[in-house]
């Protein structure tokens, strides 16, 4: 699978952590590509438009994102929401070196247990690569299954349209309707209930 990592500005302690989350990811068999959001540099010399178009083309070709969002910043919580709208599973990771920070703590637990794409972790760096390692094992188990679709000219247009004018991808507009379709199938529904009830 293909990894995003992103973390903040790059001091030898978040060197040394950066380059143990991309081990276990290299070691794990993934193509890790990762970058360093650095809020001075954006503030002086930052390219914008050439590192945000880098950004978003590294997040729509990864399967996951891993952020580290232990020095807190608007960019990296910027990335999450980023992330989880294209449908991309995302571990954010806090160091908290034995002492724990309740105030993001509360709101991204709470979000973690609303979406099943966020997953929020506190670590130090003797659990680290469990849980990295655990992660990995965890979501593989959303991934969007990948399957080639045939579909008409006539479907085609439209797609081509929709994502021009909406601003959204082909694969997120057949999702869409997809769901749409998923949500209104009151026989699947029952199905679906039935498992349930048979699971307890």
């Amino acid at each position: 699978m293909r990894v995003f990592y992103v973390s903040s500005k790059q001091t030898p302690k978040q060197k040394s952590i950066n380059n143990t989350i991309n081990k276990v990811l290299e070691n794990s068999g993934h193509r890790v590509d990762s970058v360093s959001i650095d809020e001075e540099e954006i503030a002086s010399s930052f390219n914008l438009e050439k590192n945000y178009q880098k950004i978003i083309n590294s997040i729509k070709k990864s399967d996951f994102i891993i952020i580290e969002i232990s020095n807190m910043s608007s960019g990296l919580f910027f990335l999450i929401a980023l992330s989880l709208n294209e449908k991309k599973p995302v571990l954010a990771l806090n160091n908290t070196n034995g002492k724990s920070n309740s105030t993001p703590r509360k709101g991204l637990t709470s979000y973690a247990t609303k979406n099943k794409l966020f997953t929020y972790n506190e670590y130090n760096e003797k659990n680290l690569s469990n849980i990295i390692s655990n992660y990995i094992l965890e979501v593989k188990k959303i991934i969007d299954t990948k399957f080639i679709l045939i579909i008409s000219p006539q479907i085609d247009r439209y797609l081509e349209w929709s994502s021009v004018n909406r601003r959204m991808h082909k694969a997120q507009v057949v999702r869409r309707a997809v769901e749409q379709v998923l949500d209104d199938d009151k026989e699947y529904k029952k199905v679906l209930n039935k498992g349930k009830r048979s699971q307890k």
